[in-house]
């Protein structure tokens, strides 16, 4: 078996998730939940950079022009990597005490799926979401956790 290496330079994430490639940038991007941490790796030149956030990040996906939607604890917020700003769109619609955004993905579409995590982890509680035209829309419930999402080549079947 192979050992997996990690990239040049950077420290190991506590939980590396919701990593994405942006070949515009030729950048690898990624989030560390309990690290609190949105990372960006440039393969051109092996740069990292790291912002710290306020509060746990489940995933990112890419918008238009650059910037990065986050799925965060308390909302989703778009992010200003430029500026290392960022603006919520969109509060949680559940209690952020016992639930978290988790895991998530952009569709072919470019709408952002992102389910929730139910922290007690006793109960199906969690859910999933959609984000697209400006709503976040409530998909799915009853779930315990959703995790690893993507779809078909032909973007007709999400897995």
């Amino acid at each position: 078996m192979a050992a997996i290496q990690a990239l040049p330079g950077v420290a190991p994430s506590l939980l590396g998730e919701s990593p994405m490639w942006l070949p515009e940038e030729g950048a690898l991007v990624w989030v560390d939940i309990p690290g609190r941490r949105l990372n960006r790796w440039r393969a051109a030149d092996g740069r990292h950079e790291e912002w710290p956030l306020h509060t746990e990040p489940g995933c990112c996906a890419p918008l238009p022009g650059g910037d990065l939607l986050l799925a965060m604890r308390d909302g989703l917020f778009r992010f200003h990597p430029a500026s290392a700003t960022r603006e919520r769109i969109a509060g949680a619609p559940y209690d952020v005490a016992v639930q978290r955004f988790n895991d998530g993905k952009a569709d072919p579409q470019g709408r952002l799926w992102v389910g929730t995590l139910h922290e007690p982890r006793d109960a199906p509680k969690a859910a999933l979401y959609r984000w697209s035209d400006g709503r976040l829309d409530r998909i799915v419930g009853d779930c315990t956790v959703s995790n690893g999402l993507a779809w078909s080549p032909d973007g007709r079947t999400m897995y």
